[in-house]
């Protein structure tokens, strides 16, 4: 554009003035133009500055950020510098580990080695037990048949034993009531002993009495079994000899006698009041005991049974019947008037002060020769306190 308003001033070289006006147009014009050149230029480097500034604010950004990321990376190459370090250290550890257990593990492996071992030892020997016990099986099975033939046998011998028993039993209940029934005869009592049946018999009795109270302890037989009827019949044929001088000096002559009394002493002691042949037996043996106090040598054998006092004097107690009482509160009147030991009469006083409830009870309720015994015994009592 400037070229060509150029080339018009040249053809117009003539025309001076117009030329100057044309000029100074043109030079306007370019003014214009390079001053549109130079706002333009300004702009661009306005706006190239502000593209450097943000290029700079950007990279400064992308500085920063890079930093902060290597801040980060550092951080994290030190996390993981421990991380690791921690890891080799556990890794260490379980290495260790792993060769304990490995060790551990070849320690038991050996061990069952070594059970195998013993365990085939067990097999083996349980394999011998094995064997040797079916072969005690076999003989068990032989030996219970053998056991099945005896039992048959031990059954039918016992049935047989118990009928037998039976038999006997009554055969000796009844020959006992016979000679309980003849023994009151003062001559019987003297056939007895001229031809020696006495002697045998005291024999008989002393061992059924230990027999029986070994056999029936706390279980006494009923009354009606041949068994019960046998015993009673035998204490009541040694109350009948006991009653009899004749009879009464056999006893007390001989160390079978001795042993007879002290055995019957032991078991009154033992018989139980629980059943209804308890009472016939306790006052059957105190009938004995009062017909040997008629002779001093009969006292003296009684007071010398260590157990004598304490056993009668049990019969003072509620369970026992009246007529016990009264029969015991007569023997030991009897025994303390022919008694001859100061021992004696102390044991006395010493269980008569045991039961004194029971005596004022008895007391009470007595009859009147039992009253009239009692008083003449606490007599006898208070006369032998004066004494000592």
């Amino acid at each position: 554009m400037i070229n060509s308003e150029i080339c018009d001033l040249t053809n117009e070289e003539e025309d001076y003035p117009g030329f100057i006006i044309a000029q100074t147009k043109i030079l306007n014009n370019a003014s214009k133009e390079i001053q549109s050149l130079i706002e333009n230029i300004e702009g661009f480097f306005n706006e190239f500055s502000e593209y450097v500034e943000k290029r700079k604010k950007e990279e400064n950004d992308i500085i920063k950020d890079f930093e902060l990321y290597c801040n980060h990376l550092n951080e994290y190459v030190d996390h993981l510098h421990v991380e690791i370090t921690t890891f080799v250290d556990v890794l260490k550890d379980s290495e260790r580990q792993l060769s304990e257990h490995q060790k551990t593990i070849d320690e038991q492996f050996q061990q069952l080695e070594d059970q195998k071992k013993e365990n085939m030892k067990l097999k083996q020997k349980f394999d011998e037990q094995f064997k040797l016990t079916n072969d005690i099986k076999e003989q068990l099975e032989i030996q219970k048949n053998v056991n099945n033939n005896l039992k048959e046998k031990y059954d039918q011998l016992n049935e047989e034993n118990t009928l037998s028993l039976t038999y006997t039993a009554a055969i000796g209940s009844v020959l006992s009531k016979m000679l309980w029934k003849t023994s009151k005869n003062q001559e019987a009592i003297q056939t007895y002993v001229e031809t020696g049946t006495l002697n045998q018999f005291l024999n008989l009795v002393n061992r059924t009495i230990i027999s029986f109270d070994t056999t029936y302890k706390d279980n006494l037989p009923e009354v009606e079994t041949y068994e019960f009827q046998f015993i009673l019949s035998l204490l009541g044929i040694c109350i009948n000899i006991m009653a009899q001088n004749i009879g009464r000096e056999f006893v007390l002559e001989r160390d079978l006698g001795d042993s007879l009394v002290n055995n019957i002493i032991l078991y009154f002691g033992n018989i139980p009041m629980s059943t209804i042949g308890g009472p016939l037996l306790k006052r059957m043996i105190l009938m004995i005991l009062y017909n040997l106090t008629f002779t001093k040598q009969g006292t003296y054998l009684i007071e010398s049974c260590e157990m004598s006092v304490g056993n009668i004097m049990k019969c003072f107690d509620s369970h026992h019947t009246a007529e016990i009482h009264s029969i015991a509160i007569f023997l030991i009147h009897q025994l303390l008037k022919d008694s001859q030991t100061n021992e004696f009469r102390l044991k006395v006083r010493e269980q008569l002060s045991q039961h004194k409830d029971d005596f004022e009870k008895l007391i009470k309720t007595a009859d009147s020769k039992t009253k009239e015994v009692c008083t003449q015994l606490f007599e006898q009592i208070s006369n032998f306190n004066d004494v000592m």
